[in-house]
């Protein structure tokens, strides 16, 4: 059987619990390595499409966050799976929460320093963490997590890990859930 982590309130929102509106997008991680941009354009996409979920009008700084939010896990999520298994982005709405679910399969090697990373934001002063991490950068240092720790400590949003190994152990299911606040801040 195998192994499952779960790391945060990834519960917050039962699954029994329906849904305003459902989005799913699946996509290969060699697509968006290739087409860097689609990242973002995936990103502002989801941003603009649940940014009208504002009382009646389109609010840009619900827009931005959502876009800046959004952004960061897809392009974590292409620069970190096994480049040719494909990457689940789950959407769903609830009033004024929107729930973002990636889930991409990783080596457990990566697997191991991501869930490290997990329990430090989780566990840390985010504020004293990230000019930490700041001023140690080292350019070559792809998995600081800077990006991530900024999206918790300065946007509306909170988030949950799961970690499920293959039976094969090479490999880890790794699901990120972000839930982003979609009233006017």
């Amino acid at each position: 059987m195998a192994k499952e982590e779960i790391l945060g309130e990834y519960n917050k929102i039962p699954d029994t619990i329906p849904a305003e509106s459902v989005v799913k997008i699946e996509f290969h991680p060699i697509d968006l390595v290739t087409h860097w941009k689609r990242c973002g354009l995936m990103a502002d996409f989801i941003g603009s499409f649940y940014s009208y979920s504002s009382p009646g009008k389109k609010d840009e700084r619900i827009l931005y966050n959502l876009s800046t939010v959004i952004n960061e896990l897809i392009e974590n999520a292409a620069k970190f799976s096994k480049q040719r298994s494909p990457v689940l982005l789950t959407l769903k709405h609830y009033s004024n929460l929107l729930q973002v679910q990636v889930t991409n399969h990783v080596t457990t090697h990566v697997s191991e320093n991501f869930k490290k990373l997990a329990n430090t934001l989780l566990n840390s002063d985010l504020e004293e963490l990230y000019f930490k991490k700041l001023e140690e950068k080292d350019e070559n240092d792809t998995q600081s997590g800077i990006g991530l720790m900024m999206i918790l400590k300065d946007y509306p949003v909170s988030m949950a890990f799961k970690f499920q190994d293959h039976e094969d152990g090479k490999a880890t299911s790794v699901t990120v859930k972000a839930f982003i606040s979609v009233e006017g801040v």
